[in-house]
């Protein structure tokens, strides 16, 4: 089955001219002909919205199938999609002979991507035949959150949606379905499925496999915002165990290696400066106490590697490997990583075109090994 590359095309119109006392022009779109004259449309066209997950990974996959007898154009755009989770009602309580309160029923929760359009005059197309479908890659976070709500539970209930919002009266210019028809076609619904499994064990948590040593870099487990100049957080340096360490510290030792929503693997640093081991720069590091630094991605990141929005892996990394100068010699020389943690980037830089994400996850294996090699 070949899957249609999506293509950029503005919504054409036709144009007709008037003469009278002022020269006007008024533009007609094939969608307002449609309304004009709805009996001279074709066969109604039929695309249906179908929801691939996967247990292993919150990377899943959404298609639109062209279930219509005639070839037809659809806006194709994954901040389309957003869901309605409802979570499983609550086990009864066995009667004690007490009165018992009403349980109430869990009420819905939607989820939707920050950058969810509002018009789709403007987004991707592609053209699909008879029985053909597009498919392209979706993360859950993107819509409910890098923590995820608290409605994502095993045995909730997820109702997907494909459309912009739109208001009470719906237009054209939110349409998903480009055809002539009478009326605008500005969402489609997926069968409700349940959630099978537990969130919390898929995607299986970064691994925390990290190299054996005496120190250890603390890091949180999930960063969220809105750009990659927002993305800041604090690495902390601390021993495995309750005998303390020297080590020659400067803040820019700090790195981060970074693995993006396409696979990609990078290291971002500063250039090395060629740092003097003076005893200035012996700090101590303990189990609760040692050095500690508040890391921008957008600092240490080259620029265009977290502009695009979408789940990022990351990891800290400190390397102080200075040859000593004087006779205090530190207790450790060496690097340091953090385990792998999440980083959501809802919205990215607002010029940069939309890049459809894989079908695969890259992350499921990066997460397995301990190490790889990055060009620096």
């Amino acid at each position: 089955m070949t899957h249609p590359t999506p293509r950029l095309v503005p919504p054409s119109t036709l144009c007709l001219l008037r003469v009278s006392a002022f020269v006007s022009a008024v533009c007609i779109s094939p969608w307002a002909r449609a309304q004009s004259a709805p009996e001279s449309a074709g066969p109604a066209p039929h695309v249906s919205l179908l929801i691939a997950p996967r247990p292993a990974s919150l990377r899943w996959v959404f298609a639109l199938r062209n279930d219509g007898p005639v070839a037809t154009e659809v806006v194709v755009n994954r901040y389309l999609l957003s869901v309605e989770v409802t979570p499983p009602a609550p086990p009864e309580t066995p009667n004690s002979g007490r009165r018992r309160r009403r349980q109430r029923m869990p009420r819905p929760t939607t989820c939707r991507a920050s950058l969810m359009p509002r018009s789709t005059t403007e987004l991707a197309r592609t053209t699909l035949a008879p029985g053909e479908r597009y498919e392209e890659g979706f993360d859950l976070r993107e819509l409910c959150g890098v923590r995820l709500r608290r409605a994502v539970v095993p045995g909730a209930t997820l109702q997907f949606r494909y459309g912009p919002r739109v208001g009470r009266r719906p237009s054209f210019r939110s349409a998903v379905v480009w055809a002539e028809t009478p009326t605008p076609i500005v969402s489609l619904d997926a069968s409700p499925m349940p959630l099978e499994g537990d969130v919390a064990n898929f995607p299986p948590a970064p691994s925390q496999r990290v190299p054996e040593g005496a120190l250890t870099v603390i890091a949180p487990t999930t960063v969220s915002a809105t750009r990659v100049m927002n993305a800041r957080f604090t690495a902390r340096l601390r021993t495995r165990g309750e005998l303390p360490q020297t080590v020659f510290y400067v803040p820019s030792m700090w790195s981060l290696d970074v693995v993006t929503p396409e696979g990609q693997k990078a290291s971002c640093i500063d250039p090395r400066l060629g740092y003097v081991g003076l005893p200035e720069y012996l700090r101590s590091v303990r189990r609760r106490s040692g050095p500690s630094a508040s890391l921008v991605a957008g600092y240490l990141c080259d620029t265009g590697l977290l502009d695009q929005p979408g789940i990022y892996m990351v990891r800290a990394v400190f390397s102080s490997l200075v040859a000593p100068t004087t006779q205090r010699h530190p207790s450790h020389r060496g690097v340091v990583r953090s385990p792998w943690f999440w980083l959501h980037i809802s919205q990215g830089r607002p010029d940069l075109l939309y890049r459809p994400l894989p079908l695969h996850d890259p992350h499921q294996q990066a997460a397995q090994e301990a190490e790889y090699d990055t060009e620096q």
